[in-house]
């Protein structure tokens, strides 16, 4: 006989990865409802713990957990600290997405898989021999780098973290200090940024040269002056939660995995 599953999950469907989510669980035999409907007063289950799984992209404020159920669990990437507090008076514990290293990586290559799909897409030129520069030396960073390095572009990395030079350059053709740059910025056929912090602001975005396209997978306040970049006719274009939009189900499996291993 097959014995109850010890979770009820709840599912917030905003995310097209929280699809994938849902219909995976129901898959491996677990109770699930979407967060949208679900009411947890009429859905009382003794013996089962609610663990609710808000979509990765999603800010929780407390007006939008105020129904879930005193001591269950919550999974998220972000909440603000009015809510920390409410949850915690009602014993609900948070787990957060990104805490897990594994997933963390994984999440790092699909974005990067995915900021190949948008150059293709906004560019005229080939793969091969495309002069890009990467902001930031971060895990997403040395994945672009990696990639774009395997399809023969020529990669450009710029970082301020000197000690971290050696950990890139085998990624990349150059990799220099962000001050090294400044007679530099006209070279590239497209620059993507995933420093959050403003870098290419008027003066770096008059420099770029004609047709040259600005990827910012960076999280706000992101790295682009996108009003002066419109007024100078660049296509520049800020692309979150790659990995929801270009690769969901694959995402989702990540999600889940994660989810289970650490409950």
């Amino acid at each position: 006989m097959e014995t109850k599953k010890p979770y009820y999950f709840v599912v917030d469907c905003s995310d097209r990865r929280n699809i994938f989510v849902y219909d995976t669980l129901k898959s491996l035999g677990y109770e699930v409802a979407a967060f949208e409907d679900f009411i947890p007063t009429k859905n009382k289950i003794d013996s089962i713990k609610f663990v609710y799984l808000f979509a990765p992209s999603l800010i929780i404020d407390t007006g939008l957990v105020g129904n879930i159920a005193k001591k269950s669990i919550v999974f998220c990437t972000r909440l603000d600290d009015d809510t920390k507090l409410d949850l915690y008076k009602r014993g609900i514990r948070v787990l957060y997405y990104f805490d897990d290293e594994e997933l963390v990586i994984k999440n790092a290559k699909l974005t990067a898989e995915g900021a190949i799909a948008h150059i293709i897409f906004n560019t005229s030129l080939s793969l091969e021999n495309m002069c890009v520069a990467v902001l930031g030396g971060g895990r997403i960073a040395k994945f672009m780098a990696q990639y774009l390095k395997l399809l023969d572009a020529q990669v450009y990395v710029a970082m301020r973290n000197r000690l971290e030079f050696d950990k890139i350059k085998d990624y990349c053709h150059k990799v220099l200090d962000f001050s090294e740059y400044d007679n530099l910025w006209g070279k590239f056929d497209c620059i993507i940024n995933t420093v959050p912090s403003l870098l290419l602001s008027g003066d770096r975005l008059k420099e770029l040269k004609k047709g040259c396209f600005v990827l910012d997978l960076a999280s706000k306040p992101s790295g682009v002056d996108f009003d002066i970049a419109k007024s100078l006719g660049i296509n520049a274009k800020l692309e979150l939660g790659v990995p929801g939009k270009l690769a969901p189900e694959t995402a989702a499996k990540f999600i889940t995995k994660s989810v289970l291993q650490r409950l």
